[in-house]
């Protein structure tokens, strides 16, 4: 069930709405009802603009999950972490590393099923939001896909980071109770340009 509300989009909804508002249409056109025929084709402009809207911007991906969270959302997430600050090759970095249970990381995989894409950024602009953190204004891709090194398997780079350089890096967490795997963030790592 889980699974099935965060697959059903809000450009899925719109369109199937817009279908059905097509067919109210037709119907009212072929019964010839002049009352009814104007309201559906009031109706059906609006679902068209509002479909035109959303394809416009990032709302299209937004998930039955995500609008649920967006009118009645949760309580704010309460994540176990430790910040390590050091240098790396000279460079300051800090980063936050999670205990379990670590927050959830949304994924999908890209064309050729070989790397695992971001697939909605609001998942880790929670997290930032959680840290005080600069939110991410886009969704990368595994760092191995441009590199193609292995070591960079499940990670994610944001070279143009307002604090630096982000480096977010992904594991596989076990929720016990649902008896379910799903992906998470390990740590985020924030280098100093």
């Amino acid at each position: 069930m889980e699974e099935m509300l965060n697959t059903i989009t809000l450009q899925k909804i719109v369109t199937v709405l817009l279908i059905l508002s097509t067919f109210l249409l037709l119907k009212s056109v072929f019964k010839k009802e002049r009352k009814n025929m104007r309201l559906s084709f009031l109706v059906f402009i609006c679902f068209g603009f509002v479909l035109f809207y959303i394809q416009q911007n990032e709302a299209r991906n937004l998930s039955l999950n995500e609008i649920k969270e967006l009118i009645l959302p949760s309580p704010p997430p309460d994540y176990a972490y430790h910040v390590d600050e050091g240098y790396e090759g000279g460079i300051p970095y800090t980063r936050y590393t999670f205990e379990d249970p670590k927050p959830k990381l949304s994924l999908s995989a890209d064309r050729e099923n070989r790397y695992l894409r971001i697939s909605r950024i609001t998942t880790i602009n929670i997290v930032m939001d959680y840290l005080s953190l600069p939110k991410v204004n886009k969704a990368v891709p595994e760092l191995a896909s441009i590199t193609g090194s292995l070591q960079d398997t499940s990670r994610y780079r944001w070279d143009d980071y307002p604090l630096g350089v982000l480096l977010i890096t992904r594991t596989l967490c076990s929720d016990i109770e649902k008896i379910s795997t799903y992906h998470c963030i390990s740590s985020i790592t924030i280098k100093e340009k």
